[in-house]
């Protein structure tokens, strides 16, 4: 078999390069920047570990793969959510809610650690090279259209570990923002819907509260914004080419988890290649319910407004936060019945 041509090094285009050569498939990766990590230097994400049915943590999931947990990885059992009240709750479980990890181009951060071993295993990689999506075999080039925004505040600091989400609208309409420090790094990630002409004023409004909320003494600041995109395709082809990660649409609309639809999907995708299956047939079977799921709860999410985020982070508090958020992305009747209200909802935004 030809070697497959990948558009794109981001964790959907080295991760179809990691299925296809342990299926003993020929990949090469090309990236239009100089190395692997460059939209997401020394920024923290997380691998969430509350939406698989069978409770398995996602890192389990990548060991099973053949993924070496080589990369920097910090479970989280414990964070503080603020309400719009303004109240802060104080949210535990027995398990980690997610893991951090580190993106970037720098040691220790799972781009790195999964291009090596995707090296290891013979996958090329070629920098400075742009290839267009009409020429290759699999397209992971990201978001394509602006569905929302956000804005990325990475820096040192000396203060102690923070995991810290707000839910308000206030804030970050129909969004969120959250405040990871761990080890001497931050990031402070705004992330929202709406009011992108606001983004500006929301972006200073919560740096100013977290620097009055926690004192923290800055160093090495980075400023940054991104663009994703949430859609459910009719297809996620692109002529023969195979789209995966947010290229295809492929992300979670509730809360921007997206690490495990770009890495489910290029395991479809490599599985689609390797045994000629259809690509489009896999990915609604596995992925297209989870997208549906989503979209439900991210339309309970905004028709709940201020109200509704208050009852949510109080009732939060009264649970092991894992296990319920583990409920929330379980479907149901009444969700299922929601979805056409909600599909009509976000016609034309998604």
């Amino acid at each position: 078999m030809k070697t497959i041509s990948i558009a794109g090094s981001g964790i959907a285009g080295i991760s179809c390069a990691y299925f296809l050569v342990t299926k003993g498939i020929a990949a090469a990766v090309y990236e239009k920047n100089p190395s692997v990590g460059k939209q997401y230097p020394m920024s923290f994400q997380a691998f969430e570990n509350f939406t698989d049915p069978d409770g398995i943590e996602f890192i389990e999931h990548l060991r099973s793969y053949g993924i070496k947990a080589d990369f920097y990885l910090k479970p989280v059992t414990e964070l503080v959510i603020r309400s719009p009240d303004g109240k802060e709750h104080l949210l535990k479980s027995k398990k980690p809610v997610w893991h951090l990890i580190k993106r970037g181009n720098q040691d220790g951060s799972f781009d790195v650690s999964l291009m090596r071993q995707c090296l290891e295993k013979g996958v090329s990689f070629h920098f400075n090279t742009l290839l267009p999506p009409g020429n290759a075999d699999v397209i992971a080039i990201g978001p394509t259209k602006v569905g929302g925004l956000a804005r990325e505040w990475v820096f040192e600091t000396e203060h102690e570990d923070v995991n810290y989400l707000v839910m308000d609208n206030s804030f970050a309409p129909n969004g969120y923002v959250f405040l990871f420090v761990a080890g001497g790094h931050a990031t402070m990630t705004l992330a929202t819907l709406g009011r992108f002409d606001l983004i500006d004023a929301f972006f200073k409004k919560t740096k100013d509260f977290f620097a009055g909320r926690f004192g923290i003494k800055i160093t090495n600041e980075i400023e940054r914004t991104h663009f994703a995109n949430f859609f459910i395709p009719q297809t996620a082809m692109q002529g023969k080419a195979l789209k995966v990660g947010e290229a295809a649409g492929f992300q979670d609309y509730m809360l921007g988890f997206g690490m495990k639809f770009a890495i489910t999907s290029s395991l479809l995708a490599a599985q689609a290649i390797a045994h000629g299956e259809n690509y489009d047939m896999l990915w609604k079977k596995e992925l297209l319910p989870k997208l549906e799921l989503s979209l439900c709860n991210r339309f309970i999410y905004e028709s709940a407004g201020d109200f509704g985020f208050n009852f949510f982070t109080a009732a939060s508090e009264q649970h092991d936060f894992r296990e319920y958020m583990g409920l929330w992305h379980r479907q149901s009747l009444v969700k299922k019945a929601l979805l056409p209200i909600a599909k009509f909802a976000k016609a034309g935004k998604i």
